[in-house]
């Protein structure tokens, strides 16, 4: 099979993914790429905040997009939740090199750790930066939260979904039983 003139290969979606191009990874992959893991207690920062977010660790052999936000959704215990990710090391707050991806689930305040997601890699946003303070984080965190929600309201997402809240999956609303191809229309 080919693309845009291009034969898909595993060479070709991780050269996307290195670049964060990941509406062509959907696009090569079918579905969007995604990375998975056990919720971990980070060192609750966003929870003081206002903006509590899930954290995971993903194993060193994971191919990672670059550092920086990104729309996402991820799927837990059957369930999309819409969120906004960060992937990398927190410069700001973190002297450490360590490797984390961390979403603000919208609408979401629950206690989820230790349970298994997949956090589901939309659209690049911007990279990880390091800012002056705390507060400066804050306010980009607060307008990258704003920004993410606006796309949600204006966007259709690759496979004709249309999110307005967080939905259940129900298998008979899809084809192939994909999460990218549900055709799910929901009001509330």
């Amino acid at each position: 099979m080919q693309y845009q003139g291009r034969e898909i290969s595993s060479t070709y979606v991780r050269d996307a993914v290195k670049q964060g191009e990941m509406e062509l990874v959907t696009k090569l992959l079918g579905q969007p790429y995604h990375v998975g893991g056990t919720i971990v207690h980070g060192r609750h920062l966003g929870t003081g905040l206002g903006m509590p977010t899930v954290n995971i660790l993903p194993p060193p052999e994971k191919l990672l997009p670059p550092n920086g936000v990104y729309y996402s959704y991820v799927m837990m215990n059957g369930r999309i939740y819409l969120g906004i990710t960060n992937i990398g090391t927190k410069p700001t707050v973190s002297g450490e090199a360590v490797m984390g991806v961390e979403t603000f689930i919208y609408d979401f305040d629950q206690d989820v750790y230790g349970q298994d997601i997949q956090v589901y890699l939309l659209h690049y946003k911007r990279p990880e930066m390091r800012f002056h303070g705390i507060e400066a984080l804050k306010k980009q965190m607060a307008t990258d939260i704003a920004a993410g929600r606006e796309s949600w309201t204006e966007h259709i997402i690759y496979g004709n979904i249309f999110y307005f809240a967080n939905v259940d999956i129900k298998k008979e609303q899809c084809y192939n039983q994909s999460v990218t191809i549900c055709n799910i229309f929901v009001t509330s």
